[in-house]
C-alpha cells in the first residue's frame, strides 16, 4: 500500500505503528465487560473523584475520595451496561427486518432434514 514493497514498512504502516495499542472496550452477550473496559471505568471514576467537590453522606459527613470513586464506578458501570445491552437489542431487533418469509421456510426445511436423519 502506498507504493511500499512487500516486507517493507511503508508510510501507512509507519503511521499506524505510531499510535498507542488499541484497547478492547467490548461487552458480551449479557452486558459483561472486558478487562480493558474495567480499566477505563476505573480511570474515569478516579478522575471524577479527584475533581469532584467534597460530597457528604446522609449523616452529613464528608465522603473520602475512595467513597466518591466507589459511587462513580457504580454509576458508570450501570450506564455503560445498560447502553451495551440496549445497543445489542437494537442490533438484534434490526436483523429481524431482513428475515422475511424465507426464514420461515428455511426453518421448516431444517426441521424436515432433522426428521429424516
Amino acid at each position: 500500500h502506498g507504493g511500499a514493497l512487500p516486507a517493507v514498512v511503508g508510510r501507512v504502516e509507519t503511521k499506524l505503528l505510531s499510535f498507542p495499542p488499541v484497547k478492547g472496550i467490548v461487552f458480551g452477550n449479557w452486558g459483561e465487560a472486558s478487562e480493558d473496559t474495567h480499566k477505563l471505568v476505573d480511570a474515569l471514576a478516579t478522575s471524577r473523584a479527584r475533581v469532584a467537590e467534597p460530597q457528604s453522606t446522609k449523616k452529613g459527613r464528608n465522603m473520602s475520595e475512595e467513597g466518591v470513586k466507589s459511587l462513580a464506578v457504580s454509576h458508570i458501570r450501570k450506564k455503560l451496561g445498560v447502553a451495551a445491552v440496549r445497543a445489542q437489542c437494537i442490533t438484534l431487533l434490526g436483523r429481524l427486518e431482513v428475515k422475511g418469509p424465507g426464514a420461515v421456510s428455511a426453518k421448516e426445511r431444517r426441521r424436515r432434514a432433522l426428521e429424516q436423519e
